[in-house]
């Protein structure tokens, strides 16, 4: 039961592929990774390469892989309590590690890779500001914003320079 519901995600990217919002480019899209265990323990794994749009999967009993649209995602597909991401932001890669149940119940992560169209510093002074909008506290170290979320999750949002005007930012949510 748990392998289905590790694999329900991949299987509606895949079906929703081939929506561009505009923001990558064409050799590019969204790589999506979902690791985690069946309910016996054994590890599984789908991936999503953005890139070419194969999709595999690898768990007990099943290894398999096929070809779908590649997926673009951009600052509209991800938000954290309500803040989105900066405006022309768009996601290279997505990588959800699911814990599941035993000793590491309650560690489920999800991590984001993408970039934006503006200085690391206007990107992150941008965040502290929505942030502050919605009443979600946040504290700054270094380059990354640390705060809670509702469902009493954690995120961490480090916000790095990319060339001129760009930045790259890595959002982790944990709950």
């Amino acid at each position: 039961m748990r392998t289905a519901l590790i694999l329900a995600p991949i299987a509606l990217l895949a079906g929703c592929g081939g929506n561009d919002h505009g923001g990558h480019d064409d050799d590019s899209g969204t790589s999506i990774t979902i690791s985690g265990q069946d309910e016996n323990g054994q590890a599984v794994l789908a991936k999503a390469d953005g890139n070419t749009g194969e999709v595999s999967l690898n768990m007990p009993g099943f290894e398999g892989k096929l070809k779908v649209p590649r997926l673009n995602l951009d600052a509209g597909d991800v938000d954290i309590d309500g803040v989105p991401l900066y405006p022309g932001s768009t996601i290279s890669d997505i990588h959800i590690d699911a814990k599941g149940e035993g000793p590491n119940k309650g560690r489920d992560k999800v991590n984001f890779t993408f970039e934006s169209p503006a200085s690391a510093e206007k990107v992150r002074d941008w965040f502290r500001q929505k942030f502050a909008d919605k009443g979600t506290p946040v504290k700054l170290e270094g380059d990354r914003l640390i705060g809670a979320t509702k469902n009493d999750g954690g995120f961490e949002l480090a916000i790095t320079p990319a060339g001129p005007d760009r930045a790259q930012g890595r959002l982790q949510l944990r709950n």
